[in-house]
């Protein structure tokens, strides 16, 4: 499933004050989440939960998507990754892990049962499946443990199994380093952009884009976990406590080659099959692109948003902490108003609009609400 998360509620960055405009950028980047899903069920490509029967194929809405998908999960780990040394220092490896247990693991499981049989439910009836009654299907389908879907929460699972990764990283012996601040320079990002389409080419030899393993797109796998070491490399040397302005070109610049590249993948591909993976000239393209896209996007929001030098006030605070939150609950907050907007007698882009601008309110409170509750406040 194409899908992104937000982030999971932002430990203390280092030297213990949280980061504001990384706080601005994942309630952005949760909003454009829901963007994303509303763009796929009124015409765009993808895979979700509804699709509006009467939406016609958007080939804008699709390079809507396309770009989203090439960045925003890259840059959601990197934001992760750059909160978790801090908490892992502070509370020791099974502390850590207890609580990323809770904290990711719970929401999967709990969406997994409680929320994805009714928006799979959904989905079979608008496809026009043979669907039993609701109340037969939802215990069938949780007991159908073969058929677990974590749907947009695939990324907390990952992420779950990164934060393991890490600390099993750092309890292999090695000689110690200072963590020295470090600037980030442009051959930072080139070369970054570098490793990730070659991995990622690599990997796509095997796995195409559409391939999942353990819920996991193994496609986009190493966009993940170099973003996430990213992260982590800049809490260890400081990298974002003054990103240097003049980064923005260079970010600029990668971001429209990677976009250009895509571009050319689609251009040039005859069938989808040949820009999806193996060892077609497109699928090249495509990787090569989305790498630069990931790299020069991420960058640039980065600095465009530690630049913009906004103040969080409460509010800014409250949609900060309930960002999380927001992403687990939006799912079936997104298909409920779009099977309603669904029925209204105009274009399918107003219908979009419509929707957004009802849906992203609704789930952001819904999250903060969620946040400040006593017992799922613990969780989200």
């Amino acid at each position: 499933m194409m899908a992104a998360p937000g982030s999971p509620a932002p430990e203390a960055a280092a030297g213990g004050a949280r980061s504001a405009f990384l706080d601005q950028i994942k309630v952005a980047l949760t909003a454009l989440v829901m963007a994303h899903h509303l763009a796929i069920t009124f015409g765009a490509s993808g895979s979700w939960y509804y699709r509006d029967p009467a939406a016609p194929d958007s080939l804008g809405l699709s390079v809507f998507t396309t770009i989203n998908q090439a960045f925003f999960m890259g840059l959601f780990f990197f934001i992760s990754g750059y909160f978790t040394p801090g908490s892992l220092d502070r509370k020791g490896a099974w502390r850590f892990l207890a609580d990323r247990a809770v904290r990711l693991l719970v929401p999967v499981v709990g969406f997994g049962v409680a929320i994805a049989p009714g928006l799979e439910y959904v989905k079979r009836i608008s496809l026009g499946r043979p669907t039993p009654s609701l109340l037969a299907y939802y215990p069938r389908r949780i007991a159908e443990l073969g058929e677990f879907d974590p749907g947009p929460l695939w990324f907390l699972w990952a992420l779950f199994l990164f934060n393991v990764g890490y600390v099993v990283w750092r309890a292999a012996p090695r000689r110690a380093a200072g963590a020295t601040r470090r600037e980030v320079t442009g051959p930072m990002l080139v070369g970054l952009a570098a490793a990730i389409a070659a991995a990622t080419v690599l990997v796509r030899l095997r796995w195409p884009i559409g391939d999942n393993v353990l819920h996991i797109q193994i496609a986009y796998l190493p966009q993940y976990v170099a973003m996430f070491g990213a992260g982590i490399a800049a809490q260890r040397h400081r990298s974002l406590e003054s990103l240097p302005p003049r980064l923005a070109p260079v970010a600029a610049v990668a971001a429209l080659a990677g976009a250009g590249l895509i571009g050319g993948a689609y251009a040039t591909a005859t069938t989808v099959d040949q820009f999806l993976g193996h060892a077609h000239a497109p699928a090249l393209l495509w990787a090569a692109g989305e790498s630069l896209v990931c790299v020069g996007l991420s960058a640039g929001l980065l600095i465009a948003f530690q630049r913009a030098g906004w103040t969080t006030g409460r509010v800014g605070r409250e949609l900060g902490a309930g960002a999380f939150a927001a992403y687990v609950l939006h799912a079936p907050i997104v298909v409920l108003l779009a099977l309603a907007a669904s029925q209204l007698p105009c274009p399918a882009l107003v219908k979009l609009a419509v929707t957004a601008m009802v849906a992203i309110p609704c789930s952001l409170a819904a999250g903060i609400a969620a946040h400040r509750a006593p017992v799922l406040g613990r969780i989200l």
